[in-house]
Order: C-alpha cells, then sequence, then structure tokens
C-alpha cells in the first residue's frame, strides 16, 4: 500500500499469523470446501491425506499436461498431477468427503489471491472492499499464463487488474526518487522462475531495454537437484530406491533439505536427519557447501548465459551497467552472487532491497499510480515495458512470420490483412503462436481466431482484403480484432483497387497526351 503522508510503501501484514510475507501454499480440506493459506498450510503437508497441500503452482498456470512444467511437477512435487478434459494441467486433491478433484491451478492461486484480499480489507474499518489490483507476474510468462493469472484474479473477486512484470516492478520501487540516469540489471531469481531485466532508468522515466528469462528455473530446481543427490546416497548406502519413496517421505525430505540450502548461505555445512524414513530408523547426511555448489552448477550456468544474451541482445557492454540489483530468496546463495558480479566485472551488488518485498513495493507503486494518487510524487513517472516473446503465425510452408517481435514496446498494435482463398468464403480462421522457433508449430500455439464476414465483404477468392489487428496490452496479454484497421499501418488495395488505380492513371495520361498535341500549335510548342 502507498502511504501517501509520508512517501513510501507500507507492507501489511497478513490475518493468519501476522507475517509480512505468505507462502504460495494452499491447503485443501477432504472434508468441506474449506481451505488454509500460507504457513497454517505448510504445517498440515506432511497429514493425511498427503498431497493435500499444493505449493509452487505459479509454474502450472496456463500450461499443458504435456509441458515441461507438468513432467517436472510429476517427478518432484508432493501432489498428484493430472490432465483435464482440455488437455490442461490440474491437480487432484481430496475434497467433500475425501472425494478425488481435479483443481486447476487458476483455483489455488485464487485461493491465496482471496486470501490476501481479506487481509488487505481487514486493515479498513469501514468494511472497505478492494476491487483493483496490480499482479506482478515473471518478465517471461507467455501470453497463455498471463491469461491464467487474470482468470485467477477475477476468481478473487477482483474486477480492474493489471499485470506487471516483476524485475520492472523491482526496479521501480529501487528507482522511483533517483536523480539522474541509471543502466541498471535486475535479477529476479525465485523459488520457480528466473528473469533478468536490463533498464534505463531517468528521473522517474523506466524504459526496460530487454528481458531474458526461465519460467521453469527457480529455487525449487535446487531443491530436485538435491533430492536427486540424496536418492542416489539412500540408494548407495540403504539400497533405497525411489519408489520405496512414498509421499510422505518427500515431503520430510523436501522439508529438510529446503533447511539445509538455506542454512549453506551462511555456514560452510548444513546436516540432514531423517527419522522412520523409507524403512530407514534414522537416516544422516551432511551436505558441504562446496560439495552444494558443485551439484548446482548447471543452473548457475544457465542464469550467467540468460544474462550473458540480455546484455548481447540489447547492445550493451557489462562494464557500462551501473546497477545489479538482486531480487528473489535464491539470490541470497553465496556462490551464485559472486558469479553474478564476476560477470559484470567484479561489481558490488545492489543488496540494499529487501529480496522479498521490493517487487511487491514496485507493484503499490504502480497501484499508487495507475489510481491517480500523490501527482506531486508521480507525475512525471513513467514506465515502458517490452514483449518477452515474438508473437506470430503460421506460414504457408510452415513457418513462423513474426508480427510482434520480441523486445517491442507494449502496449502497441499491429494490422495485417487477409485475402480469401475460396470464392463466397464466409470467414477468416487465424491461429497465433508465441515463441522463438523458426518452425510455427514448434512454438506455443495461442489459440486460434474464427472470425465471421460481414455480408458485404463476402466476395471472390482474394478480391477484398480483411483487417485483423492484434494488440499487446500493458498487461502484456494478446487481443485480436477484426474488421479494425490500425492506424499505423497502410491497407493493401484489393485487385478491384489496384485495376480501378491503373485505369484512372491511363485516363490521365491520355488527357496530358491530348491536350499537348491539340494545343500545341497555340502555345507554339513542336511535338515530336
Amino acid at each position: 500500500m502507498w502511504h501517501v503522508e509520508r512517501n513510501h510503501v507500507k507492507i501489511l501484514k497478513n490475518r493468519a499469523d501476522r507475517g509480512r510475507t505468505t507462502p504460495s501454499a494452499v491447503r485443501f480440506d477432504p472434508q468441506s470446501q474449506s481451505y488454509l493459506v500460507g504457513n497454517a498450510a505448510l504445517a498440515l503437508e506432511a497429514t493425511e491425506p498427503v498431497g493435500n497441500t499444493v505449493r509452487s503452482v505459479k509454474r502450472l498456470m496456463g500450461q499443458k499436461f504435456d509441458s515441461k512444467a507438468s513432467e517436472v511437477a510429476r517427478m518432484y512435487a508432493t501432489y498428484k498431477v493430472a490432465p483435464t478434459k482440455q488437455g490442461n494441467v490440474a491437480v487432484q486433491v481430496a475434497r467433500g468427503g475425501g472425494k478425488p478433484m481435479a483443481v486447476e491451478p487458476e483455483e489455488v492461486s485464487a485461493c491465496i489471491l482471496s486470501e490476501l484480499k481479506a487481509s488487505a480489507e481487514a486493515y479498513f474499518e469501514d468494511g472497505k472492499r478492494l476491487d483493483n489490483v496490480v499482479i506482478t507476474v515473471p518478465a517471461y510468462f507467455s501470453d497463455s499464463q498471463r491469461k491464467a493469472t487474470i482468470t485467477s484474479a477475477s476468481m478473487a473477486g477482483f474486477k480492474a487488474i493489471r499485470l506487471l512484470n516483476e524485475p520492472t516492478a523491482a526496479a521501480m520501487a529501487y528507482g522511483l526518487f533517483l536523480s539522474g540516469t541509471k543502466l541498471v540489471t535486475v535479477f529476479d531469481f525465485g523459488g520457480g522462475t528466473l528473469d533478468v531485466s536490463l533498464l534505463s532508468i531517468q528521473d522517474g522515466r523506466f524504459e526496460v531495454l530487454g528481458i531474458g528469462g526461465d519460467t521453469n528455473l527457480g529455487g525449487e530446481d535446487i531443491n530436485n537437484l538435491l533430492v536427486e543427490h540424496l536418492l542416489e546416497v539412500l540408494h548407495k548406502h540403504h539400497d533405497v530406491t525411489r519408489a520405496q519413496v512414498s509421499m510422505t517421505d518427500m515431503v520430510l525430505l523436501k522439508r529438510e533439505i529446503e533447511k539445509a540450502k538455506v542454512a549453506l548461505s551462511s555456514e560452510e555445512h548444513a546436516d540432514i536427519t531423517l527419522h522412520d524414513f523409507a524403512g530407514i530408523p534414522t537416516f544422516s547426511y551432511t551436505l558441504m557447501r562446496r560439495k552444494f555448489e558443485l551439484l548446482c552448477e548447471p543452473i548457475w550456468k544457465i542464469c550467467l548465459r540468460i544474462v550473458g544474451n540480455v546484455l548481447k541482445e540489447a547492445e550493451v557492454d557489462a562494464m557500462d551497467v551501473d546497477e545489479v540489483i538482486l531480487v528473489g530468496g535464491s539470490t541470497r546463495i553465496p556462490i551464485l552472487r559472486s558469479k553474478i558480479s564476476e560477470a559484470f566485472h567484479g561489481k558490488e551488488l545492489c543488496i540494499s532491497v529487501n529480496a522479498d518485498e521490493v517487487v511487491c513495493e514496485g507493484a503499490a507503486i504502480q497501484a499508487a499510480i495507475l489510481s491517480g494518487m500523490d501527482q506531486r510524487v508521480f507525475r512525471d513517472v513513467l514506465m515502458m515495458d517490452v514483449l518477452p516473446l515474438p508473437i506470430g503465425l503460421e506460414t504457408a510452408d510452415g513457418g513462423m512470420e513474426v508480427i510482434l517481435p520480441r523486445n517491442a514496446r507494449i502496449p502497441t498494435s499491429v494490422t495485417k490483412y487477409f485475402q480469401t482463398y475460396e470464392d463466397d468464403q464466409p470467414g477468416l480462421t487465424v491461429e497465433v503462436y508465441e515463441g522463438e522457433h523458426e518452425v510455427a508449430k514448434e512454438n506455443d500455439h495461442i489459440c486460434y481466431f474464427n472470425f465471421a464476414l460481414p455480408h458485404n465483404k463476402i466476395a471472390k477468392a482474394g478480391e477484398l482484403a480483411h483487417p485483423v489487428t492484434f494488440t499487446m496490452n500493458a498487461s502484456g496479454v494478446l487481443q485480436v480484432q477484426a474488421g479494425v484497421h490500425h492506424d499505423s499501418e497502410e491497407e493493401p488495395m484489393s485487385k478491384s483497387a489496384i485495376f480501378l488505380m491503373a485505369g484512372y492513371i491511363a485516363a490521365l495520361f491520355g488527357f496530358y497526351v491530348f491536350f499537348r498535341l491539340f494545343f500545341a500549335e497555340e502555345r507554339d510548342i513542336t511535338a515530336t
């Protein structure tokens, strides 16, 4: 919440345990339709029925069952993942008398948002309702993931919804009162995703120059590597196979691994102890920090590669970056901080911001701007974000025709004209893809749009050109509209218009020749 009198953001505590942060976890009651959110949900994670506590659902938002995110969840999640009739991913939990039910990620996310909404409304004694919201999402979220987030917010009771990229939000919180010009890199490495953004900040003007990331890389993947390592140790020393590890065992193992990972940020080793684990009375293991760093080396390499790609695409040298801001709990890992600093030639990293709260602060600032609050502070603030992935159409040879390129400034609109391929064709079908592969079908298929043509627009094949406008709004969500011509585009001529124009030009030329010849004597001109 933006505090007008003090010119800063106030973080509201949740109503359950008065914490400043709320874990993204939901516990579904097996006997009713009620649920718990946050630490209360995590406390019941290992109790029966195991699998009714769902965490880290953000990765599954807007995903198909055959996606990479779903595959990772099936291997490591402590709950069951199942497909819906539409082929999307869902979570299977026991509800309403213990019956197994499929709950879509959007509903799980809506439970979290509803609890946060109720906690915020509890601060207002007059029963004030909060209908508008700014929700931060990973910068590399796809169109389907963004739409799923908006769906969740609507289910939670919000009406006006604006999405804001998390690194951009962090930059806004960091640079709101900065004077002069600074080139800033935001490295956002949270529990489920990685985002890297390069921004130019100049007296309240925030311009995103480039973004990169991976929506399937985060602190959870570090945990998964450690899970694999300990399962190998168990198999080697106790002959325990993965099939012998129950879901309850996995919950306890991941809980201990999380504690060890946090401890290794300040200690050289961490002890992991499990009782009654997979038939073993007591299992103890000491994880050294050096071993931890070596196990996670593939993750560090991916992080640095993404940083390098963002700088390369923006044509910016690492030496020219003024600040590197670290966001997300996973950036507290010492080896990662060291490697990021080396990537920027030993630059001292900005750790003055609260890695867990700075994104929330940026969202509050954006909400204040959209609400028209405190004009004396925000009147010169301007935020210009970009598109994370290219949007395109499939060509006749199966290629990808990009219509909205990566890093295009948003909001933006482009109009493309389509011609019918059959006489009296009643409508048009437009299929839209998102991704960087040259073959359209190798990218994510966002959706297809069927447009019925007006009766006066139905004609012979190729005779008329029909405009379809593709608009990427400020939330990074695609909107497609037929029959609307965007002012920045010139409408191509139909065949009949071309023939008419040619006839008009020919007539003008004929008149010109006629008058030159007919009035040549009067003007004393010799025609040659």
